[in-house]
């Protein structure tokens, strides 16, 4: 199953509508510019039949405001759509997003979906990107994922966009830049389990 959000009713997004997308995007690949197309890659969660079980991408017994840095690792599981425009962006194995190829125009969505496992009741979850510019420099965009004020030991659904603009500070001048997503959970030590993510990219 694909990951994705409908924008009319907030809900995942199934294979054959992010197929649409895709198909959309192709036929407008002159219109919009060099940069078109969208990518999935999934956890294990849909492939064990939508349970975290067993999965190697869950991070347990994460401490409060320390980085915990999340990766979807499922090798079969994922659109293989990168984006017209890049190059490989996804490594499994380490979560980090290289944007070879991208130039300043460029824009980028990145969507991802986390369920949490608070052990604290009244606490919250920040979704944080880690953008390492090609000029020698650094920053961080961040997102609350997750208000969990509803009891302590049950899953949150945490799904966050977070859009980034290129620009020159993350264009690729011969040396790409990188982003890495990590999670900061607020007031509780917590169980972190990624589910997917979608990444778009336009001109």
């Amino acid at each position: 199953m694909a990951l994705g959000l409908s924008k009319s009713t907030g809900d995942l997004l199934t294979a054959e509508e992010l197929n649409e997308i895709a198909a959309a995007v192709d036929a407008n690949e002159t219109s919009i510019g060099a940069l078109n197309g969208y990518m999935f890659q999934n956890s294990h969660y849909y492939v064990n039949g939508n349970t975290h079980d067993d999965s190697p991408d869950v991070q347990e017994d994460v401490d409060p405001a320390t980085d915990c840095f999340i990766k979807f690792s499922h090798p079969t599981d994922n659109g293989n759509f990168a984006p017209c425009g890049m190059t490989d962006p996804y490594d499994s194995s380490t979560g980090v997003f290289t944007l070879s190829g991208v130039s300043s125009q460029d824009f980028l969505m990145f969507r991802f979906q986390v369920d949490i496992e608070p052990l604290v009741d009244e606490s919250s979850a920040d979704l944080i990107i880690n953008c390492v510019s090609p000029l020698g420099f650094s920053f961080d965009i961040k997102a609350e994922i997750a208000q969990m004020s509803q009891g302590a030991g049950d899953d949150y659904n945490g799904l966050v966009n977070i859009p980034v603009f290129v620009g020159d500070s993350l264009a690729d001048n011969g040396t790409p830049a990188t982003i890495t997503p990590r999670i900061v959970l607020n007031n509780t030590t917590g169980n972190v389990k990624p589910v997917g993510f979608t990444l778009f990219g336009w001109s």
